[in-house]
């Protein structure tokens, strides 16, 4: 030692993971733990988090510095990056400059900073798939910022504790078990984000993580491999996955790929410093700074993108619902101009068959040619007027059946009235309060009876309304018609239907359309109204189970198109109620229905089965399993009509 040295007071900074004896000139003057020759004996320490030893010089140019060192038996022994590269390092400066080390190695705030982001992240992540749980890459993300934060706790943790064991099992937990868990799952995220599939590369790597699992237990020898895994391999994979999304011109790829190259950027500057190469700033805080914007480029990117995704989707959602919306005013729209269309159309008729009833009476010498006349006029007007199947019974209803139906739904309502008159004729009575009891009960028994005749008038009206719908006979043209499209657009208009009549309702959709069905020639708005019916049945089904309470059960529908030896088939399946085998031949006849009374008119399925075999020459069938599922199958005539070739000019 020179004599600039005597002047200064020097330290030891002494970092280990065993037992150690220091002598100075033969002198001991500092013992870390139990030293022995038999390793039983051994008993490992550490100095607290800081800690100095002063070193007192003897005189002379020359100091004999000596250790004794030896190893817990059965100590497991993990080094973090260069923290504590060493079982023992020992370092002698003066005390200033390794006041400023001690500082440098062990008070940096971006350990704590490092901790907070990611429990933002997975807090931030686990919020969107909440809301969004189709986006699975947002829960894989949720569960890699997660185990981050937990691992750079239980490493912080580490440096705080004074006992060599704790230290270093909260480093393997840490630095290996936590840490391969956290890069497994980012590698998902990744894969997951752009629809990667796992090949060879994916599952090398996670061999390569599964090692560093073990790391933690007897693999150190081989921790540069690990290393490497961790600090190049990895980043260039997502590297190599960002550039392939930017080539598929997949929706913020850029975003990642610039996080990579950010990461391999800060993290060469950061290797820089470690070597000497630049400076690292006072208290190596540049040097921390450059290791944080390197480790935190990957996630901070993929975070950003899955935020942009989010807020693409619901944006998406937004739209769509509008549209819908739109769709359902306009569909309304069209559905009361129809109604009006079809009073009208149903006034007329009962004004023709009034006119040639009353030619009936007057002239019975020519009964049998008016009655022919007035079946033909009347054919005509059912095909006309969509009543092929029911045209005598619709006149019949109108005449017969419409107008005492009017005169009872008006007198119930009389009666009520003049019940109630007779009611307050009683009360005035200076009769005895037994007979006027007596009366009072009798008047309010004939006013009930009133009022459910009333209601059973009304329910009388739909079903004359419904059989009057069911016989209308559609006047529409074919058109060439893409089915799947079709199909789709009602399932929609069904399915926002019943949600917004209940709505706490939903259900998973399955479809499969066959692309290769090309445009057939069918009804366009009468196929709807059959495919419609299905739909609200399908849903309806599903929704009546669903109230049962069954443990596990999910409501599905399933829609899906084909072609089967020349012809088009759509499909409708769905796990609800089923329909009894003793009534599966009734479903299609008209009136008929397995609904309580009051929600079903019984002609939906029988107009849809009308429309399917009589208007289009299809068919139309049902399989089933009560309590289990129901399947109804259309098979319509399949031309294909091809497309029309298109031109090709040659550029001028």
């Amino acid at each position: 030692m020179d004599s600039a040295l005597w002047r200064q007071p020097l330290v030891l900074h002494v970092q280990q993971t065993g037992a150690s004896e220091i002598y100075l000139n033969g002198r001991l003057i500092k013992q870390l733990g139990v030293v022995s020759q038999n390793p039983e004996e051994v008993q490992a320490r550490t100095l607290p988090q800081g800690h100095m030893i002063h070193l007192p010089l003897a005189g002379g140019t020359k100091q004999v510095l000596a250790v004794r060192y030896a190893l817990q038996k059965d100590l497991p022994i993990f080094n973090v990056g260069n923290r504590s590269n060493f079982t023992l390092q020992i370092r002698l400066n003066e005390m200033n400059a390794a006041a400023v080390y001690s500082a440098a190695e062990y008070a940096s705030p971006f350990e704590f900073f490092r901790a907070g982001f990611f429990c933002i992240l997975a807090i931030l992540h686990l919020a969107f798939f909440f809301f969004y749980p189709t986006q699975r890459a947002n829960l894989y993300f949720f569960l890699y910022a997660l185990f981050s934060a937990l691992a750079a706790i239980l490493i912080n943790s580490a440096y705080k504790v004074h006992s060599v064991e704790a230290k270093m099992y909260l480093l393997i937990m840490g630095g290996c078990f936590i840490g391969s868990l956290n890069y497994f799952f980012y590698l998902r995220a990744l894969y997951r984000l752009f629809n990667q599939p796992k090949g060879i590369v994916f599952w090398a790597l996670t061999v390569g993580l599964f090692l560093f699992f073990l790391d933690g237990f007897w693999l150190n020898p081989y921790r540069w491999l690990v290393f490497i895994l961790i600090v190049l391999i990895i980043p260039l994979e997502t590297l190599r996955v960002a550039l392939l999304g930017i080539k598929r011109k997949q929706r913020g790829a850029w975003i990642v790929a610039g996080g990579a190259i950010s990461y391999f950027i800060f993290y060469s500057l950061f290797e820089a410093m470690a070597m000497g190469y630049l400076p690292a700033g006072p208290n190596w805080v540049i040097g921390n700074l450059m290791w944080n914007i390197s480790y935190l480029s990957f996630p901070v990117s993929i975070s950003i993108l899955l935020a942009l995704e989010f807020a693409f989707t619901s944006r998406t959602l937004e739209a769509k619902l509008e549209e819908v919306q739109h769709l359902s005013e306009k569909t309304l729209a069209q559905e009361q101009e129809k109604q009006q269309l079809l009073a009208a159309q149903n006034e007329t008729l009962e004004r023709q068959v009034v006119e040639r009833t009353a030619e009936v009476v007057k002239q019975k010498e020519k009964l049998q040619a008016t009655l022919e006349h007035l079946k033909a006029t009347q054919n005509q007007l059912v095909h006309k007027e969509k009543m092929a199947s029911l045209g005598e019974l619709t006149a019949g209803i109108a005449h017969e059946i419409q107008n005492p139906l009017n005169f009872i739904n008006n007198f119930s309502e009389l009666g009520q009235e003049l019940c109630q008159e007779v009611q307050e004729e009683v009360r005035q009575l200076s009769v005895p309060p037994g007979e006027k009891k007596n009366l009072q009960e009798l008047i309010s028994n004939l006013s009930q009876n009133q009022r459910k005749v009333h209601l059973h008038g009304q329910r009388a009206d739909a079903i004359v309304k419904g059989m009057l719908e069911h016989s209308r006979s559609s006047a529409g043209e074919k058109q060439l018609t893409n089915i799947n499209a079709l199909v789709n657009e009602y399932l929609r208009f069904s399915y926002s239907g019943i949600r917004a009549k209940h709505k706490g309702f939903s259900c998973t959709l399955e479809t499969a359309y066959d692309q290769r069905l090309e445009k057939i020639e069918v009804v366009p708005q009468e196929l709807g109204r059959a495919l419609l019916n299905l739909f609200n049945n399908a849903f309806y089904a599903v929704q009546q189970k669903q109230k049962l309470g069954q443990v596990g059960y999910e409501p599905k529908v399933a829609i899906s198109t084909a072609t089967q030896n020349g012809k088009a088939e759509i499909r409708v399946w769905d796990n609800g109620t089923g329909i009894p085998e003793s009534v599966k031949h009734k479903i299609f006849q008209p009136f008929f229905t397995t609904k309580p009374t009051g929600q079903g008119t019984g002609l939906g399925l029988s107009l849809g089965y009308d429309i399917i075999t009589k208007m289009h020459g299809g068919e139309l069938a049902v399989a089933t399993e009560q309590g289990e599922w129901a399947e109804f199958t259309i098979t319509l005539p399949y031309v294909p009509v091809p497309s029309k070739p298109t031109l090709h000019t040659a550029p001028h």
